[in-house]
């Protein structure tokens, strides 16, 4: 329930998804900064949606799409 609410509050915040340009305006180099800083935590990519190797298929699922 706690990562849920968690969850909640990173879309609210448009912290979800940072890993996609399009929907964050972040570049690579940008996302790469807050993806170590992400990586330090094993609860931090579940909340903000983008652990791996989930982040790569989603990444390349909306590529393929366009």
């Amino acid at each position: 329930m706690i990562l849920l609410a968690l969850q909640a509050k990173a879309k609210q915040a448009g912290l979800w998804n940072l890993f996609l340009p399009d929907i964050s305006g972040l570049s690579n180099v940008d996302y790469a900064h807050i993806a170590e800083q992400l990586g330090r935590s094993h609860i931090y990519p579940q909340i903000f949606n983008c652990n791996a190797p989930g982040s790569y298929k989603l990444s390349q699922n909306c590529k393929e799409a366009k």
